[in-house]
């Protein structure tokens, strides 16, 4: 993250998770633009901005949405160089996306360059509920007991670990999960510097 003044900040964030997830479609939604619907794959990783307003600060986040397969582990580790923070993602109807978060946050925490860095964690796709059986759906309260059990490893850096229900289909707390992070964010920035 680069200072720009006292009340600008550029913050580089990323977007994790397994592929098809909805990465890309939470981002396209926070930038305005609509839902589409078709799946197509990120290679390695793509880019975009935007300017928030926020307690005072203009932030402007380089939000990178990093490719959600396997393969492209290797490619991932250098996009993460520099993070400030990161959304989350899994799938609320695709149990295994959500068994793989730990994963990612390590993988995060491993590579940015900064160690625990805030994390928002949203359990996506929340309007596809009512077409898949209870049994084959994460819970609201596994995704929160899970940001309880990050939040007792990062208070200590200045910030909690956040979790939100999100549908890019319908706009549900997209633009909440970038406000929810820049504020994690700012939380964590002021802790850096009051440990100086």
């Amino acid at each position: 993250m680069e200072e720009q003044g006292s009340l600008a900040l550029v913050c580089k964030i990323t977007l994790l998770g397994d592929g098809a997830v909805g990465k890309t479609a939470l981002r396209d939604r926070y930038l305005g633009k609509e839902f589409t619907g078709t799946y197509t794959m990120t290679i390695g990783a793509d880019f975009a901005s935007k300017k928030l307003s926020l307690a005072g600060h203009e932030l402007k986040f380089q939000i990178w949405d990093l490719a959600g397969q396997p393969r492209f582990k290797v490619v991932r580790e250098a996009y993460y160089r520099g993070a400030v923070g990161a959304l989350l993602v899994y799938d609320v109807v695709r149990p295994a996306s959500f068994e793989n978060t730990p994963t990612w946050i390590m993988e995060a925490w491993k590579n940015n360059g900064k160690g625990r860095i805030p994390i928002v964690i949203l359990g996506n796709k929340i309007d596809l509920r009512p077409h898949q059986p209870e049994h084959l759906q994460v819970t609201n309260k596994q995704g929160l007991a899970l940001s309880n059990e990050l939040t007792k490893m990062t208070y200590q850096h200045g910030f909690n670990v956040n979790f939100l229900e999100t549908s890019a289909l319908t706009g549900k707390n997209v633009d909440e999960a970038f406000r929810l992070l820049g504020k994690n964010i700012l939380s964590f920035i002021k802790s850096k510097r009051r440990e100086r």
